[in-house]
């Protein structure tokens, strides 16, 4: 929770270096960036299910990921690559990329209204940069001397934070932890011990068995 009650693991497995994750509450998705030996762009519902790739190909160093929620995209910058780009955050289709550059250390990226924005750590010694969300070839400095350390670029409003699902309410009636599947759909669970057969309470393990390999 936000409160930092309950810790739950969502996915524990098919990952080796996740970078950076991206949240579409309204459609209870979740979209990461993975490093590793198999880089890749991935989706899941909220609790981990119906996981899959939807990029694979011409990737190498993903970091920074965002979603556009009002066009229903989802964005990445590459550090090898050296890319920006964006697909269709359903389905993973019309690949686009939005800015080709050289010289360039781009760690994060965010989009909101009609621009992205991204920290570029080689420029200027650390610099936030924007540009147009379709094509951002035409770029604007924000700020520099940010430090070559630069990493997270964020943006926080409450126009980009709309809409709401069924765990908004009474916590979706689950004990500890709701998550959104979409479509009107949630599952609850449990930080601790188990789910109970109504689906909504959680239930103390009676023992624990220990060992030592």
């Amino acid at each position: 929770r936000l409160n930092g009650s309950f810790r739950y693991v969502i996915i524990s497995q098919g990952l080796d270096q996740p970078r950076s994750i991206a949240v579409h509450p309204e459609k209870g998705l979740l979209f990461w960036t993975e490093w590793g030996q198999m880089p890749c762009i991935g989706k899941a519902r909220l609790d981990g299910s119906e996981k899959v790739v939807l990029v694979s190909m011409g990737i190498a160093w993903p970091n920074g990921i965002s979603i556009d929620y009002e066009e229903n995209k989802l964005y990445w910058c590459d550090a090898r690559t050296d890319k920006i780009e964006r697909i269709d955050l359903e389905t993973g289709g019309h690949r686009e990329v939005v800015l080709s550059g050289s010289n360039v250390d781009m760690f994060s990226v965010a989009v909101f209204g009609a621009y992205i924005y991204w920290s570029d750590r080689a420029h200027a010694n650390g610099s936030v940069r924007r540009g147009h969300k379709n094509d951002a070839t035409e770029t604007i400095t924000m700020r520099t001397g940010l430090g070559v350390n630069l990493k997270e670029v964020k943006i926080f409003n409450r126009v980009r934070e709309k809409g709401t699902n069924v765990c908004a309410r009474d916590n979706g009636g689950c004990k500890q932890l709701c998550l959104y599947r979409g479509n009107s759909q949630r599952t609850c669970a449990c930080a601790h011990g188990y789910l109970a057969e109504d689906g909504v309470t959680c239930l103390r393990h009676e023992g624990y068995l220990l060992y030592s390999g």
